[in-house]
């Protein structure tokens, strides 16, 4: 997946959305509730934990990019930092 932000946070709202749309079917096909009535039925501390959540759910593909990208430059710095390492020891050994 490309790791521009407006790709990875379209994934995740479309991921939303789907995730939504299987809830609210599920909930009136097995519950027999309407809509109203299935978010009425939702207390203040469990829905806004809920809801928070769900923002989590959504940005997580942006989140994984950006920690996808620490990652990698990290890794980089690693290497970089051995390859100068084994340099300065070569040249050691050639040049005493």
């Amino acid at each position: 997946m490309p790791t521009a932000a407006p790709v990875r946070l379209s994934v995740g709202i479309i991921a939303l959305a789907l995730l939504l749309i299987a809830e609210i079917l599920f909930n009136i096909a097995l519950q027999s509730q309407t809509l109203g009535a299935y978010i009425a039925s939702r207390d203040p501390v469990s829905g806004s934990v809920y809801l928070a959540l769900l923002v989590l759910f959504a940005v997580t593909p942006l989140i994984l990019a950006r920690v996808q990208l620490v990652l990698a430059r990290v890794q980089l710095d690693r290497e970089m930092g051995h390859q100068s390492v084994q340099g300065n020891n070569a040249t050691r050994k050639w040049n005493p």
